[in-house]
C-alpha cells in the first residue's frame, strides 16, 4: 500500500521519491516518482516535458506499509542521445511555496538547457543559484533543493 498525505495521517514525516534508470541500449528511461520531487525530460526538437504529474503520495522509512508504488507514480518513456533528463526536488521547481507560476518553470528549464550545452555542472549550478535567488522577481529559496542532471 501506499501513503496519501491528504488522508490525514499524522504519525510523523513523508518525503519523497524519485528514482529512475536510462537504458541507453534500448533507448528507454523508466521509474518512478512520488510526491511533489519532478523528474523532467527536454531536447530541442520537443522542449521540456514532467515524466509524472505530481502526487500526494509519500514514503516513509519508518513505515513499511508506505513503501509500495502506486501504478501512476510508475513510468517507462522513450529516451534518445542528447536528450536531457532532471531530476529535482519542489524547492527547483516550487521554490515559491504553492506558486509554482513564480518558479522555475518548463521555459526555465528549456533555457538553461540551452545555455548549458551538454554540461550538465553548468545547468545545475544555473538552477540552483535561481531556486535559491528567484526568477522574474519573485524570490527564492524557500523550500529544500535537491537537482541531479544528466545527459544521455
Amino acid at each position: 500500500r501506499w501513503v496519501d498525505a491528504n488522508s490525514g495521517a499524522s504519525d510523523g514525516s513523508r518525503c519523497t521519491l524519485a528514482l529512475l534508470t536510462i537504458d541507453r541500449g534500448e533507448g528507454v528511461m523508466e521509474g518512478v516518482s512520488l510526491g511533489d520531487s519532478g523528474i523532467f525530460l527536454g531536447n530541442m526538437e520537443s522542449g521540456v516535458r514532467r515524466v509524472v504529474p505530481p502526487n500526494t503520495f509519500y514514503t516513509a522509512p519508518w513505515d513499511p506499509g508506505s513503501h509500495g508504488i502506486p501504478p501512476s507514480a510508475s513510468f517507462r518513456v522513450p529516451v534518445k542521445s542528447g536528450d536531457w533528463v532532471v531530476t529535482c526536488s519542489d524547492g527547483v521547481h516550487e521554490c515559491r511555496y504553492e506558486t509554482p507560476e513564480d518558479s522555475l518553470g518548463m521555459d526555465d528549464l528549456e533555457a538553461l538547457m540551452i545555455r548549458a550545452g551538454r554540461s550538465p555542472e553548468i545547468f545545475v549550478e544555473t538552477a540552483v543559484r535561481l531556486a535559491l535567488e528567484g526568477v522574474r522577481g519573485n524570490p527564492g529559496g524557500e523550500d529544500n533543493i535537491g537537482l541531479v542532471a544528466s545527459v544521455a
